[in-house]
């Protein structure tokens, strides 16, 4: 049986170099071969810029780009496979830093949600196990340092569900900072689908009071 090609496709701007203007560029992460990393040309998708295969690469399963390294030049590949969350080069794909036992990791996010500006924070959305029941979780972390230590965590332990997506953004509109959003798939007895926007507050005494819905 052929293998599944394409996991993931994010289109991402990168500067060209010696240039202000902004060359489109396209990763993509296959399974094919153990695992494979490409970088496509934006304009041409036929020509390939870059490829690495490498059984690092296994199990890939969201990947997201953003700038959260000052250490590296231009953007860093945050990848999640599985219970294994990794910072990579976007240039050579060398890693960069990781930690692991996140247990399911199926979305990423990054932006500055505890409003210090003294940097991004990576917001993990995953699906976690009690060894019967299946739970959502939120997990705040910090990129600057190494190991990404976890800086805050909020779990639904009320009720089954799987956590679907996160995103980070302005929802509200405060211009006050950035809310945490997260779409999950509960079941209590009748199910549904839910989507929820989270003001992160690292001052608070409690979980309940530092993820304010």
């Amino acid at each position: 049986m052929r293998n599944m090609l394409v996991l993931i496709v994010m289109l991402v701007m990168v500067l060209a170099a010696g240039s202000s203007m902004a060359a489109p560029a396209v990763f993509v992460a296959s399974s094919e071969n153990g695992g494979t990393f490409r970088t496509l040309d934006g304009n041409d998708l036929t020509n390939e810029l870059y490829s690495q295969t490498s059984t690092d690469f296994a199990g890939v399963t969201v990947v997201t780009v953003a700038e959260v390294d000052a250490t590296s030049d231009g953007v860093e590949l945050i990848i999640g496979r599985g219970d294994v969350l990794e910072i990579r080069s976007s240039q050579t794909y060398a890693l960069l830093k990781s930690s692991a036992g996140h247990q399911q990791i199926n979305s990423i996010a990054v932006g500055d949600v505890d409003e210090t500006n003294d940097g991004p924070e990576i917001v993990i959305g995953q699906t976690w196990n009690d060894g019967a029941t299946d739970y959502g979780q939120l997990l705040v972390l910090d990129p600057d340092q190494a190991g990404i230590p976890l800086l805050d965590a909020f779990s639904w332990t009320n009720m089954w569900f799987t956590m679907d997506a996160v995103a980070v953004g302005d929802f509200v509109g405060s211009n006050e900072g950035l809310e945490i959003f997260a779409a999950y798939v509960w079941n209590t007895g009748t199910g549904g689908t839910q989507f929820s926007a989270y003001d992160y507050n690292p001052a608070g005494a409690n979980a309940g009071e530092r993820f304010v819905q």
